[in-house]
């Protein structure tokens, strides 16, 4: 194979997402001509509830996207937690510091970068990779545009998959999704409210912690929570086929007593706009094989639970592009510096999201007693500061 790419320097990036859009904005900036394909029809960015670190928003900063990306995070938060009684019990309150994690939607991330993809960077829709063939000229890619039936062939120097969890180009070229995806026996559904829940402070985070399932409401600071249901089972397949609202009322039986899990339940039978997925990390030895390499939830997929699925996906394109920058005659010496520089990062995150679903989604009795207790010391402290008003 051939160490350098080619004078024009083509990259095929497959997917419109975070990873996608930021490798193909870094990429330009490194001197690549980047063609991204979408398989939908037009760009449907998704709009559901995500943190927004420090690192991702130095990593937005450097693509010169931040001020273009709309943050939600409140002005203060108050953190309340479900008891058994179904009571809100305030374990914690704090006004926003910067530097705190910010709040937005995915689709606030989603449309800053398409600030600068849009008229910028040439994109594709309903075009999918139909066979890639890496062999000594470069890259083999034939396209099929699914609206019009066409197909054409074209080269490229490099081939990028960030096409999420489940990725097409990974089973293509690396092999099929049971050799990377490690499940965490564990479902989620997440959805944004319509209207706020009666009798509930529409600017609170609220938690309630059972053993093998848990609810979440997320505030924003210009519109309606985000909610999230999240279980524990053995059997995700047979999670499949049944609506969401059906499997939930049984998970959370045992808490329909609780208004808030109650009006939740409520609030989810009536839209059509939510996610419901089981949950998956993917592992890898190798993001790359040859010029094909994978970024963002194809290679790595955080999970929720890290809170670092977005951030690393702006981090990680950004990486590539610096490698590219610092070694722009040299394929493999920039992908083996990319890969080199971003792998304690992204191992770090990946190993915190194992306690963190405990800590959100308990595995046993004896967890969702300390978790409890925890939240009863945050309450004495809370009751105990001056200057606290009931």
């Amino acid at each position: 194979m051939a160490n350098n790419p080619s004078t024009e320097k083509r990259v095929l990036i497959v997917g419109l997402g975070i990873a996608g859009m930021s490798s193909a904005i870094a990429l330009k900036r490194a001197g690549w001509n980047p063609v991204i394909v979408e398989r939908v029809r037009q760009r449907k960015p998704a709009d559901y509830y995500t943190s927004f670190d420090r690192t991702g928003r130095k990593a937005a900063e450097k693509l010169g996207v931040l001020d273009a990306i709309h943050q939600r995070t409140p002005e203060r938060r108050t953190f309340l937690q479900v008891d058994s009684d179904g009571q809100l019990v305030p374990v914690s309150r704090s006004t926003v510091k910067a530097g705190d994690p910010a709040v937005v939607v995915r689709s606030d991330i989603e449309n800053g970068l398409w600030s600068a993809v849009e008229g910028e960077i040439e994109v594709r829709f309903s075009t999918r990779a139909i066979s890639i063939e890496d062999g000594q000229r470069g890259l083999l890619v034939l396209l099929e545009n699914s609206a019009t039936g066409e197909r054409t062939e074209e080269r490229f120097d490099l081939l990028i998959g960030a096409d999420g969890m489940r990725s097409t180009v990974r089973r293509r070229v690396f092999g099929p999704d049971e050799r990377y995806l490690v499940p965490f026996d564990s479902m989620v559904c997440q959805f944004d409210l319509d209207e706020p829940l009666e009798g509930i402070d529409p600017e609170a985070t609220i938690v309630m912690s059972e053993t093998d399932r848990a609810l979440g409401i997320f505030p924003f600071s210009d519109r309606s929570p985000a909610v999230r249901f999240a279980y524990r089972t053995k059997n995700v397949n047979a999670q499949v086929g049944r609506p969401p609202i059906q499997i939930l009322r049984e998970i959370f039986a045992r808490d329909i007593h609780k208004p808030v899990v109650a009006q939740a339940l409520d609030a989810l039978e009536w839209t059509d706009d939510y996610l419901f997925d089981s949950v998956h990390q993917v592992h890898m030895d190798s993001w790359r094989k040859g010029r094909v390499i994978l970024l963002g939830d194809s290679a790595w997929c955080l999970t929720l639970y890290s809170g670092m699925g977005t951030s690393a996906a702006l981090h990680g394109g950004v990486v590539l592009g610096e490698s590219f920058e610092r070694h722009p005659e040299n394929l493999d010496d920039a992908l083996a510096a990319w890969e080199r520089r971003l792998r304690p990062f992204i191992w770090g995150n990946r190993v915190l999201a194992g306690p963190l679903h405990e800590w959100f989604v308990p595995s046993r009795p004896l967890v969702t007693s300390a978790i409890a207790a925890g939240w009863k010391v945050s309450e004495a402290v809370m009751r105990m500061r001056p200057g606290r008003k009931d």
